[in-house]
C-alpha cells in the first residue's frame, strides 16, 4: 500500500514539475501580433543542434521551411526542410533539462534524508536498513537522470537529424 502511494505522489508530482516545466517554456516565447489565418511556421532555438555533417544551428537561430514564411519572431527565418524536427528537438532538450534539474534536487534531497535517517538510527537495524535503502534508490535515480540525458540524442537519430 505505501508503495502505490508512493507512486502516486510521485506521478503527481513528476506532472505538476513537467507542467512547470512547460509553463517555463511557453513563457521564452516571444510572441507578435500575426494575421489570425496565418500559423507561425518557425521556432527560435534555444540549443546548437547539428545536422550530420552538413548545417550547424546556433542557439537564437530562427528557423522555417522558408525565408518569407509566417513567423513571429523580428529575426530573419534561416529556410530549412528540416525546420520541425529541428524544434522538436530542441523543445525536447529544454524539457529534459528541466526534468533533470527538478530530478537532481529530488535526489539530493532523498540523500540529505537517508544521511539524517542513518544518523539518527543509533544502531536500530530497521533504521539503519531504512536508511540504505533510501540511499541506493537516490543512487539509481541518479542513474536514471544520468540516462534520461540521452533522450536528446535518441530522438535526433530516430527523426533522421
Amino acid at each position: 500500500m505505501k508503495i502505490l502511494i508512493g507512486l502516486i505522489l510521485g506521478l503527481i508530482l513528476f506532472i505538476s514539475f513537467l507542467n512547470i516545466g512547460i509553463e517555463k517554456v511557453l513563457a521564452q516565447i516571444d510572441i507578435v501580433d500575426i494575421e489570425e489565418t496565418e500559423t507561425p511556421q518557425c521556432c527560435q532555438l534555444k540549443h546548437d543542434i547539428n545536422v550530420g555533417t552538413e548545417e550547424t544551428f546556433i542557439a537564437g537561430d530562427v528557423v522555417g521551411p522558408s525565408p518569407d514564411a509566417p513567423c513571429h519572431f523580428d529575426y530573419p527565418v534561416i529556410p530549412t526542410s528540416d525546420w520541425a524536427a529541428l524544434c522538436l528537438v530542441d523543445s525536447i532538450r529544454t524539457i529534459s533539462a528541466w526534468i533533470v534539474w527538478i530530478a537532481l534536487i529530488l535526489t539530493g534531497i532523498a540523500l540529505v534524508f537517508a544521511g539524517i535517517t542513518f544518523i539518527t538510527a543509533a544502531g536500530n537495524p530497521e533504521k539503519v536498513g531504512k536508511a540504505k535503502a533510501i540511499f541506493l534508490y537516490s543512487l539509481i535515480g541518479i542513474v536514471v537522470i544520468a540516462l534520461a540525458e540521452l533522450i536528446p540524442g535518441i530522438v535526433k537519430y530516430f527523426v533522421g537529424l
